[in-house]
């Protein structure tokens, strides 16, 4: 049987949704409603293709492309903030030319990278499909802890699978007060994003903007949740949780330094948890971390989360000397949101 493959017009959306949640790796980021949040947030062009044969669909792969604003443009699945693309094929043959195509597409529009962000639940064999040229030139770690079915006793089952300082944490925060409440208010988000904006403008991160925050509270709507650890009338932390199919993803979080003894965010991702089992997930994310954030690792394994290492798969269109001559300040200035190279390559 013939393959096909396609760009996914509006008339298509049906099907692709359908497809991806008969599939167990499927994430978030491959959900429509983050190709809505990216349209409304970051601008740029969707390229999501979908491979058919005799009319069914038998792969899809998401991806996004930057405008041009001067020098070029690049192609990521997916962008901003490094979120997880990737195929999700019935088989290797199907995602080989979902592959492919992507990569024919990324040559014929001139761009100067292509950079395919793996699935931290599919396993790394699979990224043997992509053409030649493309490398694992950087990584991450996807911490995901199992959870448990909804039922009696829930609580105690989740606090007998941290381990004994995570529950010492949580216990100490209630101990002191601190109760969580869930909210999309304005006003807390407004305090959500001014703490996030302080703490990683701090570490030399890029923050989310206020404006994007609300973009994407407002695009996932029931799926989105925001939950802040409070004590009196200040919101001490805070985190937004996605969730999709048997999945949540710990997405975006703020806490404030001078509460952090506390434990104001340990007992915010215990309720998280509670609350997610009780919605029927089963895995729950907390995204990516890079292989030095040491303490970040270690809070989330407090949590009985597992490593799920992946990798940016990267194939450049240009001589690197073309990205030194360019420098990072010019990458960051002309490809806002996207990924373009690991600037340890240009020293």
């Amino acid at each position: 049987m013939t393959i096909e493959i396609n760009r996914l017009n509006p008339a298509e959306s049906a099907d692709w949704t359908r497809f991806i949640q008969d599939q167990p790796a499927a994430m978030v980021y491959h959900s429509l409603t983050f190709k809505q949040f990216l349209e409304n947030a970051i601008g740029g062009e969707p390229v999501y293709l979908v491979a058919r044969r005799d009319g069914r669909v038998v792969g899809v792969l998401p991806a996004w492309m930057s405008e041009d604003l001067g020098i070029g443009r690049v192609i990521n699945s997916l962008p901003f903030f490094g979120s997880n693309g990737s195929v999700l094929a019935e088989n290797q043959a199907d995602a080989a030319a979902l592959f492919s195509a992507l990569n024919e597409m990324a040559r014929d529009t001139d761009c100067l990278t292509a950079t395919i962000v793996s699935n931290p639940y599919q396993p790394a064999a699979g990224m043997n499909a992509l053409p030649p040229g493309f490398s694992p030139l950087d990584s991450r770690i996807c911490q995901v802890t199992p959870l448990p079915e909804d039922g009696p006793d829930l609580e105690a089952r989740l606090m007998a699978g941290y381990e004994g300082r995570t529950r010492t944490a949580i216990r100490k925060a209630r101990k002191e007060g601190v109760y969580t409440m869930r909210s999309k208010g304005r006003e807390e988000l407004r305090v959500f994003h001014q703490v996030h904006q302080e703490s990683i403008s701090s570490l030399g991160g890029v923050p989310k903007p206020l404006a994007i925050l609300e973009t994407l509270i407002q695009d996932f709507g029931d799926q989105a949740e925001i939950i802040y650890a409070v004590k009196g009338m200040e919101l001490l932390a805070g985190a937004i949780f996605l969730f999709f199919q048997d999945k949540v993803e710990y997405y975006t979080v703020f806490s404030r330094p001078e509460a952090r003894p506390r434990q104001p965010l340990s007992l915010v991702v215990s309720v998280a948890m509670r609350l997610a089992v009780q919605r029927g997930c089963r895995l729950f994310s907390f995204g990516g971390t890079w292989p030095t954030q040491l303490g970040v690792s270690q809070f989330k394994q407090g949590f009985g989360a597992q490593d799920r290492p992946y990798s940016y798969y990267i194939k450049l269109y240009r001589d690197l000397n073309f990205f030194k001559q360019l420098g990072r300040e010019k990458i960051l200035k002309y490809f806002p949101w996207f990924y373009v190279i690991p600037f340890g390559l240009l020293d």
